[in-house]
């Protein structure tokens, strides 16, 4: 499309803004959450995490490449040190931008212990951000597939009834875990 020139300037392209890419973005992300249409949804954040200023990333999955470089990120969270059985947590996470600085790529590992159950994961994060003000601020989307294995030693509690039959076993699955995010930032400012 060509504008009109005024004051004897010559005519320009008209610049189509970033929301065209936003606008195909939140397409494919809705697209694929209605592709899957789960029957049994739980929305809950899998890892409690510390120092989350300095990870965004192991909170939203958005938040991918938001550094401009290679992020990795390694966490440890244990409570009460020295007293047996008590809640721990890990977390190894690393993200980036791509070459075509819109996409970004990251993945995460994690293994939480408290008690008598034990959870581990595995996710993947693919993302899409657009530049929305003057290479000042960004608007992020990412979706984040994953696998949980989930573990429960119910033989560890101690129960006021020891031969109660519900709880004299282990049990053990795995689970498939799918994240979505949405995330505005800039360099005095996120969420």
């Amino acid at each position: 499309m060509v504008g009109k020139a005024t004051n004897g300037a010559a005519p320009q392209r008209a610049h189509k803004s970033g929301m065209h890419t936003i606008w195909f973005a939140l397409n494919i992300l809705v697209l694929s959450i209605v592709a899957m249409h789960p029957t049994d949804v739980q929305a809950q954040n899998e890892l409690i995490v510390g120092q989350y200023m300095h990870n965004t990333f192991a909170v939203n999955p958005a938040f991918a490449g938001s550094r401009d470089c290679m992020s990795l990120f390694g966490s440890f969270r244990k409570q009460w040190v020295g007293i047996e059985s008590t809640p721990m947590s890990a977390l190894i996470s690393a993200n980036t931008p791509l070459r075509n600085e819109s996409v970004v790529l990251g993945a995460s590992v994690y293994h939480q212990q408290i008690r008598e159950s034990r959870n581990s994961g595995a996710l993947l994060t693919v993302g899409y951000r657009a530049n929305v003000i003057n290479n000042s601020t960004w608007l992020g989307f990412a979706l984040q597939p994953g696998v949980a294995l989930r573990a429960r030693d119910w033989t560890k509690l101690d129960l006021m009834d020891p031969d109660d039959l519900a709880f004299a076993e282990k049990t053990s699955n795995v689970a498939p875990l799918l994240g979505f995010g949405v995330s505005l930032y800039g360099p005095k400012f996120f969420a």
